[in-house]
């Protein structure tokens, strides 16, 4: 994965571009455009951002509990 850049939206939210590397993606890699979400000191990939990976494997996940 390298990160293209960065953009925060708030203190503890930012969208992140990124081009994920995979031979299955070709020499250009697959660009995203991602959340992350700071949980403590850490930041962290979005739990919808993680989710759409797992999409395009073809793995379901389930909703969030509210």
């Amino acid at each position: 994965v390298a990160v293209n850049y960065v953009r925060f939206l708030s203190e503890d939210e930012a969208e992140v571009q990124f081009t994920l590397w995979v031979s299955t993606f070709g020499a250009s890699g697959l660009q995203q455009t991602g959340h992350a979400v700071k949980v403590g000191e850490d930041w962290k990939v979005s739990r919808d951002t993680t989710c759409g990976f797992l999409r395009m494997a073809g793995v379901e996940y389930r909703p969030p509990e509210e």
